[in-house]
């Protein structure tokens, strides 16, 4: 009896182990499963709110797209429209190039008119190659969005699950693909739309650029042509009312320059120019000014050395190169800039501008060689031809810079500058016959030396004088005022 019991003992707790071991399995299997469906209820859930966050982007980038094209359509018809104008322009000005007797002034303002076609198509086509640019990396992107997302929906189509969060995820990622697929249909439009402005604008640049070429040869011809033939004879031309006439225009821009709506317009031009970016112009100028500084500190301490010394002609071009260095610097930091934003040759005021710092560095020049030619121990100017030289400079000077100015104005067709190069070279014959008497009075030669090779350079000096003094003149009355001014 005692037997039985402890049998059933054993049972009794051999059952309460198995039943024990079975329950910690399956324990553990249900806390394996309950971690698996958390981490992956964990997956859906990022998944879900980083197809919001796309779906919403896109959203927001659809309606940019939009915008963008309807602009892109509206730049279209404004765009044929401008083309057109280009066409009607290569027809036209190609028949001005036909006519023989077109004057120079007619074709440097349709060359100039020309300049300023194919500055605007450049400013163009450059935006319309950035926007084509970035419209392509985008529609690449997009592409590769979208081969991703439909990528993930198939997976996860494939694994059959049909609970709501799986459901819902499904229905987010049609929806992010479906607005993709729009996304794409504007880009390839975009791009459409952008290529084919591309290749009109680039054929319109071609075109014109062919015509400024074809105008810049012809006005070199005219220009060498005119040089040799002979005009009306300057005394017919000089009519008084003609001068009046002309006299009354050159007043009323001269008094405009004195108003507000003049410099008003004159600066808005440069303004306006697409190239044309003040902040940057500033900020690059005062940066080319420090570096000039810089520069001309660097030459002075050149001066001083021992070596700069021993070569004075090397030392004279360097103490003329450091003194005319802001000056100098200035012109051409202006000229290449508005060169290199093309607008040089479509805005008159740079160009005037340009032409009368020319006219005070070359003069500067003249001056500082003057005052540092006599610094020298050998071969001094006389104390008494020295007034005269810078007399010299002082007349060029004066009569250069309105004549520029004339000219910006009102042409150089006017009368007016007919008659202040005729003033100018009847001055300009008057001073030399007064400084080439004050010449000989102060380089007298004795007999022995009027047969040496000082006396032969000293008649042709004299002839060469007379020669570009008078020389002018004289062509000029002959009709020849071109090449008087040359």
């Amino acid at each position: 009896m005692k037997k039985t019991n402890t049998n059933h003992f054993i049972i009794i707790v051999f059952l309460t182990l198995l039943l024990g071991l079975s329950f910690s399995t399956d324990k553990g299997a249900a806390q394996e499963k309950g971690k698996e469906a958390s981490t992956k209820k964990v997956e859906y859930i990022d998944l879900k709110i980083s197809i919001e966050n796309a779906l919403n982007t896109e959203k927001e980038n659809i309606d940019q797209l939009k915008e963008q094209l309807n602009r892109a359509q509206s730049l279209k018809k404004v765009m044929t429209t401008e083309l057109n104008v280009y066409k009607i322009q290569l027809s036209s000005y190609g028949n001005l190039l036909l006519i023989a007797k077109t004057k120079i002034e007619n074709l440097e303002k349709a060359w100039t008119d020309n300049r300023a076609s194919l500055d605007s198509i450049a400013a163009n086509l450059k935006e319309t190659n950035q926007k084509l640019i970035t419209v392509n990396e985008s529609l690449q992107r997009t592409k590769e969005q979208h081969a991703l997302n439909e990528k993930q929906l198939a997976e996860i189509k494939t694994q059959g699950a049909k609970d709501p969060q799986t459901t819902n995820l499904l229905y987010k990622l049609q929806e992010l693909i479906k607005h993709l697929s729009t996304k794409m249909e504007l880009l390839e439009e975009l791009n459409g739309i952008y290529s084919e402005r591309k290749v009109q604008l680039e054929n319109a640049q071609q075109a014109l650029v062919e015509l400024s070429k074809k105008f810049e040869q012809q006005i070199d011809e005219k220009k060498k042509q005119e040089l040799f033939e002979r005009g009306i004879n300057p005394l017919k031309a000089l009519e008084l009312k003609q001068i009046g006439k002309d006299l009354n225009r050159l007043s009323g821009k001269i008094f405009s320059m004195f108003l507000k709506d003049f410099w008003v317009n004159e600066l808005t031009a440069i303004w306006n120019s697409e190239n044309f970016l003040i902040v940057t112009f500033f900020i690059i100028f005062i940066i080319f000014q420090f570096l000039l500084f810089r520069l001309k500190n660097y030459c002075k301490g050149l001066e001083i050395k021992p070596f700069s010394k021993q070569f004075p002609c090397r030392l004279l071009v360097l103490q003329l190169f450091n003194r005319s260095l802001p000056l100098m610097g200035t012109v051409l930091f202006i000229y290449v800039y508005a060169s290199i934003r093309l607008f040089y040759s479509t805005v008159p005021l740079i160009q005037i501008t340009i032409y009368i710092l020319l006219i005070f560095l070359f003069t500067r020049w003249g001056f500082d060689l003057l005052k540092l030619w006599n610094q020298g121990k050998r071969y001094r100017i006389s104390d008494q031809l020295l007034p005269y030289l810078r007399s010299l400079l002082i007349i060029i000077r004066f009569f250069a810079i309105p004549y520029v100015i004339i000219v910006w104005l009102i042409g150089s067709t006017s009368i007016i500058l007919l008659v202040l190069r005729m003033i100018f070279e009847i001055i300009l014959l008057g001073w030399n016959v007064l400084f080439l008497r004050q010449f000989n009075n102060f380089n007298k030669i004795s007999a022995a030396e009027k047969s040496s090779r000082l006396s032969i350079l000293r008649n042709i000096f004299f002839v060469l004088s007379y020669t570009i003094t008078g020389g002018g003149l004289l062509l000029e009355l002959a009709g020849y005022g071109p090449l008087a001014l040359y």
